[in-house]
């Protein structure tokens, strides 16, 4: 059985954690191994420090999973890992970041502006996709009172609002 390789670059801790937990939903927590990296520094000095691995034995699906550490840093990442991701045999490389703080109206701009920056490597290599949400993934959950309610009787839609 040849494993599947994917590689996936979050923005921030949020999205790597609910990544991490929807990818083990999805392909069965005994089936799938994910190793975790966080990005530190500036634009021109990254360093990649390791997390906790996840590791399955004989799991059927790999997971490379990075934390950007901020939204503007996940094409530029992605950018840099491209080459070597794809000599070591991965599959897709996937990408999750906010549109916050970037307006909604600016939405096509910016999809258009990370497509153009990522067009050179579509060439040759494996398959980018970057997936851009409209409101920060912490905004999800803020939205789901009802669980929160159920916490903490005092996070009702009023108490959150405030």
């Amino acid at each position: 059985m040849t494993q599947k390789k994917i590689a996936c670059f979050v923005e921030g801790q949020t999205e790597q954690i609910f990544v991490e937990k929807l990818f083990q939903e999805i392909a069965g927590y005994k089936k799938i191994s994910i190793e975790t990296y966080k990005f530190q520094g500036g634009k021109t000095k990254r360093t990649i420090q390791p997390l906790k691995p996840s590791i399955v034995e004989d799991a059927r699906f790999f997971v490379l999973l990075y934390d950007c550490g901020c939204d503007s840093q996940v094409a530029s990442d992605i950018r840099k890992q491209h080459e070597s991701l794809t000599k070591n045999g991965y599959e897709k490389i996937l990408g999750l970041r906010d549109l916050y703080p970037i307006s909604l109206t600016r939405k096509g701009e910016t999809e258009r502006g990370i497509r153009g920056f990522l067009k050179p490597l579509q060439k040759t290599g494996i398959p980018i996709s970057i997936n851009l949400a409209v409101m920060e993934v912490e905004a999800w959950f803020l939205a789901e009172w009802h669980y929160l309610s159920q916490l903490d009787n005092r996070l009702n839609p009023d108490f959150i609002l405030q």
